[in-house]
């Protein structure tokens, strides 16, 4: 097996990992509530937790993302867009990464901390 072949089979894999959800999805349907809604509304989280959240979800997002494009746009991306396009996106995916990529290890804790701490909350 060659090394091309070797990243193109495991590109199927994270292919086939989006179509497992789609389907669980599909499967299953969205969570539903027991009961009507009655109308009323409850702050579940502070300004600070859904900060940390969204922080985590979209440095998550963005590092998921321009990784993949790093690690199979050689191979996947190129034949499809060319080389003028390719480059200038591999350029931004790589200047993202390395912004956001050193963001995570001090973003993860703080939301763990946070969550631990929201059990011992009370509303």
């Amino acid at each position: 097996m060659t090394t091309r072949t070797f990243w193109l089979n495991l590109g199927w894999l994270v292919v086939l990992v989006l179509v497992s959800i789609l389907a669980f999805y599909f499967t299953f349907g969205a969570v539903k509530l027991h009961d009507r809604p009655s109308g009323r509304l409850m702050r579940r989280f502070s300004t600070v937790d859904q900060v940390v959240h969204w922080s985590v979800a979209i440095s998550f997002c963005v590092l998921g993302l321009s990784g993949l494009i790093m690690f199979f746009g050689k191979h996947v991306l190129l034949p499809i867009i060319g080389y003028t396009l390719f480059s200038i996106l591999a350029e931004l995916s790589k200047f993202l990464h390395n912004f956001i990529g050193p963001l995570s290890p001090l973003l993860l804790p703080l939301m763990i901390l946070l969550l631990r701490n929201l059990r011992r909350r009370e509303y």
